[in-house]
């Protein structure tokens, strides 16, 4: 087997750079902290349920080193929904109100990151968190 080029993942890590920046979260990490973070679970990273991911101990810190931790996409989707975090708030976007993002997302065939990434555009006026309409 063929030894990593770092380079490779100059995409990727951009990704998460914009990915975080989506989500008006701070990001505090060197490409060469984030490879090395990764480590040889690099290849394993992704969406699949199986697939690894950089999760936060404290949203309002951002992505730093001594704020993230690995975990797998699948752990992180049931303890988002254990703990009721951003993802299970009611929304509201131009068709109503909605439960969740996920069930926005549903209704409008697009998946949490777009709607997150609506609800947080100042131009997209019709589509925000319920519970904070006040406060935009």
């Amino acid at each position: 087997m063929s030894e990593r080029n770092p380079l490779d993942y100059i995409t990727p890590y951009k990704a998460q750079i914009a990915a975080a920046k989506q989500r008006n979260l701070e990001w505090n990490l060197t490409f060469d902290e984030w490879y090395e973070w990764w480590g040889d679970d690099i290849d394993n990273r992704g969406i699949k349920p199986e697939s690894l991911v950089m999760a936060l101990h404290d949203k309002s810190q951002g992505f730093c080193l001594d704020n993230i931790y690995k975990i797998t996409k699948a752990e992180l989707t049931m303890k988002v929904i254990q703990t009721g975090t951003k993802m299970m708030r009611p929304v509201h976007t131009p068709a109503g109100d909605f439960p969740s993002i996920a069930s926005a997302g549903r209704h409008h065939g697009m998946q949490s990151m777009q709607v997150i990434y609506r609800i947080n555009k100042p131009k997209h006026v019709d589509w925000y968190y319920i519970d904070k309409k006040g406060e935009q």
